[in-house]
């Protein structure tokens, strides 16, 4: 039987913050040629290679989010954290994607 899940050091999470803030602006890089929906499925059907590549960043950014919200449990503090050290931007990203103060 497992113990307490014990948190990673703030360096830690900001770590896993900008691996997160990083696989979300790849995907998002290619969404955002694609702004209609419908733009973005010809994309994705017109190939294998595309839809492989959007799979691959979504996949991507999906496996990041999971990792980050399940090791940092305590999502406020690390926001304190990131906006005392002057990262405004990520805390900002971190604030939006998962609700927190």
């Amino acid at each position: 039987m497992e113990g307490p899940q014990q948190e990673p050091t703030l360096e830690e999470q900001v770590s896993l913050a900008k691996t997160l803030s990083e696989a979300v602006d790849r995907r998002n890089f290619l969404t955002e040629h694609y702004p209609e929906l419908d733009d973005l499925s010809v994309f994705v059907n017109a190939s294998a290679e595309n839809r492989n590549l959007y799979e691959g960043l979504e996949d991507a950014a999906n496996r990041a989010r999971e990792a980050f919200d399940k090791a940092v449990l305590n999502k406020n503090k690390l926001v304190e954290h990131l906006r005392k050290i002057g990262e405004n931007k990520l805390a900002d990203r971190i604030v939006m994607m998962f609700g927190v103060k």
